[in-house]
């Protein structure tokens, strides 16, 4: 907004106020000086219509034509004023400018009228005989109280024109000479004033600027004296509250800032008072100032809305709480409780909002490893005691069938194994302690990779399976030997598993510029697409009888992606089904 300053905001109607005021007395002195001129024309004129009059009182203006034309040319020529001697029908009998018998009737003249009527008529109009305007009065003139004629009386209205057109020169110029001392002075004036207000507006802007330690000087008018003085006190009172307020504000925001949950205040018409960083995470919010608006812009829930509005609506003063499901993988609890200012009237609602997406995860992990290994152990377990309760009814007494019941608790004894090894080793590589006291050593990756394959050696062979190595020679790494080798058996083992006879396996060992790929890539089945986000799940199968049935513990996978966590590393899976899987491993070079 563009600001004018105090003198040209007021000088310029002071000014028109001024020249206002002085152009307004010198049109009504302009006015009152031509109403004085014609007052004073009309009286002479009337006077001198009446000097006529008095001369004609005993004169027959009807018989003596030639007498009467004398006598007003005598009484024009001394006045220096037109006489006209009008009969009772409106015809001119003598006149001292023109001939009387060239001139028109003037019975419907207004000022003839007005005399017709025993009255003095007066008007003022252009003559069409002299061509000028005239002032014209007419006297009846009246013998034994009849009226008998009209002796009228006329003054050109020049002399009036030129005087006033004078005077209004004179007053113009005297009113130019006035205007411009009085603008001049009142410049110099209004500069006087408006230097002090000046200094004030300077050292106001500074105190808005928060340098509150400037001082106004004083003044010596009293008012702005006393002005100056207030405001250097409020500045200082204002340092200090400001102070205050802003390390208030500052441990305020400290706090919010560092905590773990989201905090909303809203008002009572459910618009954003106040909030931290935490709730813009939360509620994924991409808006940074949502200062002012309402919830139902920034929050597309109608659970958390309703939620809000029972908050602010509740006559009892309890605080409530609820749990809202913002996505299909993301809670968060909401707490909520009534803001009250000094009054302990309701001014809004502070609401809490704590991510419980990481416990509900867990709960979930914890319900479905529960059952998962409840489910994986209750089937060799089933076995081993339906053999055993089989050879007890008698079963020990026939040879086959005790070997084919002892088999039977052999191998799903060697299942129960598998799967507490499997458990165990999941436990050691979730254990942050055990893990962070590992020890990684320099290892010829050429090497852990043959020593794997060795492993394995006896399966595919048992499928004609080839495992062909792309590696660089003497690729040294840095890394746990023991697990990352279990990692790399447990890959192979599956592609084994699930690879056709006479299908060969190719394992690629890629150098990154700070990390090693390992890729191990199978003819097999493949997976299916819709599978492959849970593929390193525990207990996850794509096939459960046929896991089951190649011997799998369902941890596999798990225990992989787990080691690679350990060699701060990552697992990936790419797999077209009936085509086959690639399970890539990266390993950082350096895990020291």
């Amino acid at each position: 907004m563009n600001r004018k300053k105090l003198i040209w905001s007021v000088y310029p109607f002071y000014l028109i106020i001024i020249i206002g005021a002085l152009y307004t007395v010198a049109f009504v002195a302009s006015q009152k000086l031509n109403k004085l001129y014609l007052d004073e024309i009309a009286y002479t004129l009337t006077t001198r219509a009446a000097l006529v009059e008095s001369t004609l009182k005993n004169f027959d203006i009807t018989t003596n034509n030639h007498a009467l034309d004398s006598l007003i040319l005598k009484y024009g020529k001394i006045t220096n004023t037109r006489f006209t001697i009008i009969d009772i029908n409106g015809v001119v009998l003598a006149d001292s400018e023109k001939e009387p018998q060239t001139m028109e009737n003037h019975k419907n003249r207004p000022e003839i009228s007005v005399a017709f009527s025993d009255a003095v008529g007066q008007e003022i109009r252009y003559s069409s005989t002299l061509h000028t305007n005239m002032m014209y009065i007419a006297l009846p003139l009246k013998k034994n109280s009849q009226i008998v004629g009209i002796i009228r009386t006329a003054l050109p209205m020049r002399a009036i024109s030129v005087a006033l057109t004078t005077f209004n020169r004179e007053m113009f110029v005297s009113g130019i000479i006035i205007t411009i001392l009085a603008t001049l002075l009142s410049f110099l004036i209004f500069k006087r004033i408006s230097k002090p207000l000046h200094e004030l507006q300077e050292g106001v802007q500074k105190f808005s600027e928060g340098k509150f330690e400037t001082r106004i000087p004083p003044f010596q008018s009293e008012e702005l004296g006393n002005l100056s003085d207030a405001m250097n006190e409020m500045a200082s009172q204002l340092h200090n509250r400001i102070g205050t307020i802003v390390q208030q504000r500052n441990e305020r925001e400290a706090i919010l800032s560092s905590l773990a949950e989201g905090v909303l205040a809203l008002d009572m018409n459910e618009r954003v008072v106040n909030y931290n960083a935490k709730v813009l995470e939360l509620l994924k919010i991409s808006d940074n100032d949502i200062i002012g608006k309402s919830i139902q812009e920034i929050v597309r829930n109608k659970e958390l809305h309703d939620f809000i509005k029972s908050i602010l609506l509740e006559k009892n003063e309890k605080d409530t709480e609820f749990d809202v499901k913002l996505s299909s993988e993301r809670y968060i609890t909401v707490y909520g409780t009534l803001l009250k200012n000094h009054d302990n009237k309701k001014i809004g609602t502070v609401i809490v909002f704590n991510d419980v997406t990481k416990l509900k995860r867990l709960d979930k992990i914890r319900r479905d490893f529960v059952a998962n290994v409840s489910h994986e152990l209750r089937t060799p377990i089933t076995a081993i005691k339906g053999s055993v309760e089989t050879l007890l009814d008698g079963a020990l007494d026939d040879k086959e069938n005790a070997i084919k019941f002892s088999q039977i608790i052999d191998r799903h004894t060697e299942r129960l194994t598998s799967i507490v090894e499997d458990l165990l080793s999941l436990a050691k590589f979730e254990n942050e302690t055990v893990v962070q006291t590992l020890q990684f050593s320099d290892v010829n990756l050429n090497e852990l990779i043959d020593s794997s394959i060795f492993a394995v050696e006896q399966k595919s062979v048992k499928k004609n399976i080839t495992i062909v190595l792309h590696c660089e020679n003497n690729m040294i790494v840095s890394v746990h030997q023991k697990y990352l080798e279990h990692a790399l058996i447990n890959l192979l083992d599956n592609a084994i598993k699930y690879s056709d006879e006479n299908k060969p396996i190719r394992i690629d060992v890629t150098n990154h510029s700070d990390k090693i790929e390992i890729a191990i890539t199978d003819q097999g089945c493949g997976i299916p697409e819709q599978h492959l986000s849970r593929l390193f799940e525990r207990f996850y199968r794509v096939d459960s009888a046929r896991s089951r049935e190649l011997g799998g513990t369902g941890l596999g996978l798990a225990i992989v992606k787990h080691v690679a966590r350990v060699h701060r590393g990552t697992v990936h899976v790419k797999s077209e089904l009936n085509k086959g899987s690639t399970f890539s491993m990266f390993i950082p070079k350096n895990n020291s």
